[in-house]
């Protein structure tokens, strides 16, 4: 089974789009903080307790059977990098996982800014240049990571979701 993740700027239409996949048929991995009931004010133990959750549904992944593939909206390099980003050291065990990881992924569409900046309560990030550094630091957990990344351009939800299928279908290198 193909995973694709799909990644990138915060407001970039990443749970907009993994939504219209799932609309179109297509197997879909919802986000993991957008799951997770956290009832810490820790941020520290909050990272954890995303990473660990993260590797669990990826774990789950890797057994599941009768799919051509899978989209992840994010993986776990969007975690280190929220992470690191808190200023939180990364548990070196969740990292060596993650760096074995890697070769699981077997695509990431990057998501380009669309529209300004919008806080929710998952959002860490401040101000558009807090969303252009954090943005930047995903892409280079990925990166870093030799994960080969398409950037999707700004774009209707329409053209990016025909964009990402065309790609998954081979017909855009």
């Amino acid at each position: 089974m193909k995973t694709y993740v799909i990644s990138g700027f915060s407001c970039a239409g990443k749970t907009t789009t993994v939504e219209q996949l799932e609309n179109m048929g297509h197997r879909v991995i919802p986000e993991t903080a957008m799951r997770v009931n956290l009832q810490t004010d820790d941020q520290t133990a909050r990272q954890n307790i995303m990473l660990y959750n993260q590797l669990q549904v990826e774990d789950r992944l890797n057994r599941q059977r009768g799919y051509d593939h899978v989209f992840l909206d994010r993986a776990l390099p969007d975690y280190i990098a929220f992470t690191k980003a808190l200023g939180i050291v990364p548990d070196q065990r969740l990292m060596g996982l993650c760096d074995r990881r890697a070769t699981n992924y077997d695509l990431v569409f990057f998501l380009e800014k669309v529209q300004p900046y919008d806080f929710t309560e998952f959002r860490i990030e401040l101000g558009e240049e807090g969303v252009t550094q954090l943005g930047n630091a995903v892409l280079k957990e990925y990166q870093e990571r030799g994960i080969p990344v398409i950037r999707v351009p700004p774009g209707s939800l329409v053209t990016r979701v025909q964009f990402i299928q065309d790609v998954v279908r081979g017909r855009v290198k």
